[in-house]
């Protein structure tokens, strides 16, 4: 587990055309003891952007196979708070084990609407 004083190993943060792509790094769920760093670091750049420059955000969920109540929770506040300052939030490789969860929790409505794909060569491994 990564510790929560060393975030940045947790979250690779890259910029791809007009998007900031966070790659969760050493990840394998989202969940309770991670998922309030995730949103920290993340709002932190969403809080930092202009609200008149509409930037796109991708959280790449490679290798996520679990997200508790928790995670989802985060998931769905960091989609609304990119929506107030007026930015646009997706999520990349969605697993099957992660979108039967999705489905399961009736949120499909949600993530459907915000899944993005963006090829294996776009993303740095």
């Amino acid at each position: 587990m990564i510790s929560p004083e060393n975030p940045e190993k947790m979250i690779r943060k890259e910029y791809k055309n007009s998007y900031i792509i966070y790659t969760l790094k050493r990840v394998k769920r989202i969940d309770i003891l991670n998922s309030d760093i995730i949103k920290e670091i993340i709002e932190k750049d969403i809080l930092r952007t202009d609200s008149k420059k509409k930037i796109k955000l991708v959280i790449n969920l490679r290798g996520i196979k679990f997200i508790d109540s928790h995670g989802f929770r985060v998931l769905v506040e960091l989609i609304g708070i990119s929506k107030i300052y007026n930015n646009q939030l997706y999520f990349a490789n969605i697993s099957d084990e992660v979108r039967e969860l999705i489905q399961l929790l009736e949120l499909k409505n949600i993530f459907s609407k915000r899944e993005i794909i963006i090829p294996d060569d776009k993303i740095a491994a």
